[in-house]
């Protein structure tokens, strides 16, 4: 009776869910009559699977070449289109209409001239449209697919270090979870000075490079499109009117206040100060060649660096090669609990994320890639350590599970 009272003040779910603990035992995987396996939150023993086949290097190989060729192409065609370094002004010779260019001391105006234009006439509503729409598109588009491919990368030669150095709780963490963002951009270069290796220090460099290109992508794109008012040249006149600098009634130009000064009656065509810029109602957009020629150049850098880095992943990596990666947050985060533990223990589950990141520092230990060594010589563990000297072997014949499990055995 008194366990009865004491069960009844259980919630409803909790008592549903003691029943059916008590009353029936886990079942094992098994196939149902449809010959379907049924659904079983526990998952057995697996072996490694086999090395990765040579065709993937040449479907990556043939992805970089259709991406470097064509932007080196452009770049070539965009150096024949670059504007003088100096943004030009309008001024008359002596007595003539004939203009010449005068420079300007700014350089940075000509750096943002849009002077790749289309030939598309638009209001200035459609204009804003376009632009929006291209740098939604293009800017945010490509720093999303940029970011998915330096993800995958950086995955894997996050691996491959970590087969051989140690790094930290707070380095694994925010490229494994917070990837392409100032903070794994911050992590990464901080430990550039801590971490030892050429090649460690060498991944951890390019990482923080290519976030930054990854997270400017989107502006670069924006300061590089626009768009503008195309404009003529013309003149004011001394009766108020305006005439184009191609005008058949343009006979002589004289910059003069008042015609009549020197003799010419008020209907003769005397211009009224310095040629003007005569602005269309329409609007056409664009792109800085300038800007753009960096983009792409940069563009390139990025891809060559990235396959690189890939390739030697790819190619120096066990666990890599084996398939056995660190892309996705469940597989990252079984990893990581597995290190913790062994730093923090069992009982910090009411912690918050402040007192467990400064345990974690304050502990000073770092992470490695490492496989276990059990008694008939069976690899049947691989996971994360913060023991320095562990190893790291494979062995494709046995299946890896947990060490609790490799002790049962």
């Amino acid at each position: 009776m008194a366990n009865f009272e004491r069960d009844s003040q259980l919630p409803a779910y909790e008592l549903i869910h003691r029943s059916r603990t008590e009353s029936q035992p886990l079942q094992v995987p098994c196939e149902s009559d449809d010959g379907l396996d049924k659904p079983t939150s526990k998952l057995p023993p697996k072996p490694l699977p086999g090395r990765r086949k040579y065709r993937r290097f040449i479907i990556v190989t043939l992805i970089t070449l259709v991406t470097v060729i064509p932007l080196a192409m452009l770049i070539y065609m965009i150096r024949s289109m670059l504007p003088d370094a100096q943004w030009v002004g309008l001024e008359l010779t002596g007595g003539s209409c004939d203009l010449i260019f005068t420079p300007n001391s700014s350089r940075l105006q000509s750096a943002f001239q849009i002077n790749l234009r289309g030939e598309a006439h638009l209001s200035f509503a459609e204009a804003k449209f376009a632009d929006l729409f291209f740098d939604l598109l293009v800017g945010q588009g490509g720093r999303l697919l940029l970011g998915a491919v330096s993800y995958l990368v950086f995955m894997d030669a996050l691996l491959r270090s970590m087969e051989i150095t140690p790094v930290s709780y707070k380095l694994y963490a925010s490229l494994v979870f917070s990837p392409n963002s100032l903070l794994a951009t911050w992590h990464s270069i901080k430990a550039v000075s801590t971490t030892k290796g050429w090649r460690a220090k060498s991944y951890l460099i390019w990482c923080a490079l290519a976030m930054v290109y990854v997270l400017a992508f989107p502006t670069l794109i924006e300061s590089a499109t626009g768009y503008v008012s195309p404009s003529s040249a013309g003149f004011n006149m001394a009766n108020g009117t305006v005439i184009m600098a191609d005008s058949d009634k343009l006979t002589s130009c004289l910059n003069v206040t008042d015609g009549l000064a020197i003799g010419l009656e008020a209907n003769h065509t005397v211009v009224n100060g310095p040629p003007i810029h005569v602005f269309d109602i329409f609007r056409q957009g664009g792109f800085s060649s300038i800007i753009l020629y960096i983009i792409l150049g940069l563009q390139i850098i990025w891809t060559i660096g990235m396959y690189c880095v890939w390739l030697d992943a790819n190619i120096a990596s066990e666990l890599v090669k084996t398939g056995r990666t660190i892309r996705g947050p469940f597989r990252a985060a079984a990893d990581l609990v597995e290190a913790m533990n062994e730093t923090l223990g069992h009982e910090y589950c009411v912690y918050t994320d402040q007192e467990i990141a400064r345990e974690l520092e304050r502990s000073g230990e770092k992470l490695k890639y490492y496989s276990s060594l059990v008694d008939d010589n069976e690899l049947l563990h691989i996971g994360l350590t913060t023991e320095p000297s562990a190893r790291l072997f494979l062995s494709r014949k046995q299946p890896y599970g947990s060490e609790d499990t490799a002790k049962r055995r």
